[in-house]
């Protein structure tokens, strides 16, 4: 696989930034937004805002964390945890285009001073040893091939007694996901854990978050499948997926809103095609979320959490000595 073929995956699944911003206005966004729930988790793409709650709780992160996120995408994660927790937030992904989207939809923002985004190879990061407190990659470091030089990379560029968190779905290698084809490297847990410690990390905690991301995805696609859909349930499948972004109902006195709302229920194939654009968009990310569900219900895809530590007073990387 060429670092191409990821980059041209990635472009095919999101829009542009001009795209989200009119979406989330639409459904009840505020006009300027100043703060990451503003996009109403339309930059949220996986298992949801839920989930990265969860990640960032087990990091134990603090307003004086200096984070680094691998395979930031478009951002959606990072700005929140920046904002969240107040820290200092850097994101790298090799698609240049993600990260111009990742700018655009961080300008503006409250958080914007905290928020930073360079383009990287995983294996290759330009930052100086001990930069950060804590890295991790939400559901993307499955793309990286070269797992080990990333892992070496991670350690080194953490300062001592620093938090390294993956959290990546583990699959048979030859599982097909639309629009993913050609882009995945999973692993099993236990070699995961092997590959940790090689790198350097101690007292590793692993911890099966299945149940929540079948969940997770099962209303992802639930949300983008074609048909009317119940506001009870858009409500709830909101409140499930991304937690405390639900515009308040105020917005929604406009009538340019309210006719929009109205159609997107009536027919969730016209929000969809509004937030992606074009039919082969919106149907190829249809058949990525229902291949994820698929393999959850054949038991042939997991998610994992693994969190290791940088031991305290570790001036460099075993794997490299």
């Amino acid at each position: 696989m060429s670092d191409e073929t990821l980059i041209d995956a990635y472009v095919d699944l999101w829009p542009d930034a001009d795209i989200i911003r009119q979406a989330a206005i639409r459904c009840g966004g505020p006009r300027r937004p100043r703060r990451a729930r503003d996009y109403l988790g339309f930059d949220l793409l996986n298992a949801g805002l839920r989930e990265v709650w969860s990640l960032a709780e087990s990091m134990a992160l603090t307003q004086d964390s200096a984070v680094l996120e691998i395979g930031c995408g478009i951002g959606g994660p990072l700005r929140h945890v920046a904002e969240r927790f107040e820290c200092r937030a850097t994101g790298i992904d090799i698609n240049p285009r993600q990260l111009r989207r990742a700018r655009a939809l961080t300008m503006g923002l409250d958080v914007e001073p905290l928020v930073s985004f360079a383009q990287a190879d995983a294996t290759r990061l330009p930052f100086c040893a001990g930069t950060f407190s804590h890295v991790y990659s939400f559901e993307a470091f499955v793309h990286v091939a070269n797992k080990r030089a990333a892992m070496a990379e991670a350690y080194r560029v953490l300062s001592p007694g620093g938090r390294f968190c993956i959290q990546d779905p583990v699959h048979p290698p030859e599982m097909d996901i639309a629009m993913l084809e050609g882009t995945l490297h999973p692993l099993p847990p236990a070699t995961y854990a092997e590959q940790l410690q090689k790198a350097g990390f101690t007292d590793l905690d692993i911890t099966d978050r299945t149940v929540a991301a079948y969940r997770a995805y099962r209303q992802l696609a639930e949300l983008i499948s074609a048909g009317p859909l119940m506001p009870w349930r858009l409500r709830a499948i909101m409140d499930f997926l991304h937690p405390g972004v639900r515009p308040p109902l105020r917005r929604f006195i406009s009538p340019g809103r309210l006719r929009y709302v109205v159609r997107y229920l009536a027919d969730r194939n016209r929000a969809a095609l509004d937030l992606l654009e074009t039919p082969e968009r919106v149907q190829g990310v249809r058949r990525m979320c229902e291949d994820i569900v698929a393999g959850f219900d054949r038991g042939e895809i997991t998610m994992y959490r693994l969190l290791g530590h940088k031991p305290s007073g570790s001036l460099h990387n075993p794997s490299r000595s």
